[in-house]
């Protein structure tokens, strides 16, 4: 008697990290959507992108609970302002990097026009995304899941824990694919290799009430390794700015080499952890 009420509580263990987390993400995003209307040119709204990632990650957990909650474009409407957010984030990066390195005169002002031309458009796109957006009805379709998960059948207790367990084993997995073939691929592929982590880290930090403890060490190694890999993708997008115009050549020329030198640096990290099986990485797996 005694081993089936401790795989029920297991369950709605499971079950209730998956509604917490939900339900704790989306007011992250609601409340960095009504700061962002009210400060547009916060920088790049980091916190809000942060929070739509966080999201999506805990609704991927939530509809493989319960596939029929989060109807309808709920998930996808959260995607499709994150894509509107990321180019703005780009410029940002860009323009602290044309801050940061010299150029002629004629140069930066030509490059910083068009910068600000780019933004403005882009700017005005993402205004009229976050006029459309459906914040009260995602509340409610949020209300709705959290709800639908926390009514935990006593019958299903121990396959909801393994079906949590078995999604971030295999984002460990889509991980571990990229990282195996990525020294022998271009910088896109890296960038893929960058998303695949991204991913498992999101994955890891939601389920971490059902994996083994993770030390705040090995916490700091991921966080590491995700910002090696976030510094390569800065390098190109810092480089397809600095390359746009024939008086930036040579500055262009010098970043390129630089970006080269990070990725065999990151490459060489990838191939040394295949050597190694990742350890720091996968060792609390369940």
């Amino acid at each position: 008697m005694s081993r089936p009420r401790a795989q029920s509580r297991t369950t709605v263990a499971a079950r209730a990290v998956v509604g917490s987390a939900l339900q704790t993400s989306w007011e992250r995003v609601e409340t960095e959507l009504e700061r962002y209307r009210h400060d547009p040119e916060q920088a790049g709204a980091h916190d809000l992108r942060v929070g739509m990632r966080r999201f999506l990650a805990a609704a991927e957990f939530a509809q493989l609970l319960e596939p029929e909650a989060l109807q309808g474009k709920l998930p996808s409407r959260v995607k499709h302002l994150l894509g509107a957010l990321s180019p703005l984030r780009d410029i940002e990066i860009q323009r602290e990097a044309l801050d940061k390195h010299a150029l002629a005169p004629e140069a930066r002002q030509a490059v910083t026009l068009w910068l600000n031309k780019h933004e403005q458009k882009l700017a005005k796109k993402l205004q009229r995304k976050l006029a459309r957006f459906p914040v009260e009805r995602t509340r409610q379709g949020v209300a709705d899941a959290v709800a639908v998960l926390m009514r935990a059948d006593g019958d299903s207790s121990r396959s909801a824990e393994l079906a949590l367990l078995g999604r971030v084993a295999e984002r460990y997995r889509s991980f571990d694919r990229r990282r195996r073939a990525s020294h022998d691929h271009e910088l896109h592929e890296l960038h893929r290799t960058r998303v695949a982590f991204k991913k498992f880290r999101y994955a890891v930090e939601l389920a971490a009430p059902l994996l083994r403890p993770v030390s705040k060490q090995r916490k700091e190694v991921l966080k590491a390794f995700q910002d090696e890999l976030g510094a390569l993708q800065d390098s190109v997008v810092i480089l397809a700015l600095f390359s746009r115009r024939k008086a930036t050549h040579p500055l262009a020329a010098e970043l390129r080499a630089a970006q080269e030198k990070l990725a065999t640096h990151v490459r060489a990290l990838l191939d040394a952890q295949t050597q190694s099986r990742v350890a720091a990485f996968s060792e609390y797996l369940p």
